[in-house]
């Protein structure tokens, strides 16, 4: 496990799916810093006017005003060179969706469980294993996961 501080971001318009997330992060590492946007223009704003960055960025697909593809296209062009990884967080498990999120460079997807245990699970391998993006093959985390860890 990373042993400094970790600052997460995470733009969500459902309060349910907020609050679930952060019992999770809670469950693995109480000491993680995390930042809450509720709709994707308040996450492209933040991009804009931070310069403290956080170390990962969880995008939902489906929010109000912007959606997660195109406040993940935007943060890439204020931010092309900086060091944090996108997963980007979704109901949905389409194809042209993840194919998307695959190309404007998300370093992860992931299609939202409904057990809280499978939450935990996907979020402690982004915290301990993501470096780089995901071969596409695998850019599905939920799918990767069910074929390769038991």
């Amino acid at each position: 496990m990373i042993n400094r501080h970790l600052k997460i971001f995470l733009a969500e318009d459902d309060d349910d799916d907020k609050e679930l997330f952060h019992e999770a992060l809670n469950s693995i590492r109480p000491d993680m810093e995390l930042i809450t946007v509720n709709n994707g223009e308040e996450a492209v704003q933040f991009f804009k006017e931070n310069s403290d960055l956080p170390d990962f960025v969880f995008l939902d697909i489906n929010m109000p005003k912007k959606n997660g593809i195109e406040c993940l296209k935007l943060i890439k062009s204020l931010h092309p060179n900086e060091n944090f990884h996108i997963i980007m967080l979704s109901t949905s498990s389409a194809r042209f969706v993840v194919d998307q999120s695959f190309q404007y460079g998300a370093n992860l997807y992931i299609q939202k469980p409904h057990r809280f245990k499978d939450l935990v699970r996907y979020l402690d391998y982004c915290f301990t294993h993501l470096k780089t993006t995901a071969a596409k093959e695998d850019f599905l985390l939920n799918t990767w996961l069910e074929h390769n860890v038991r």
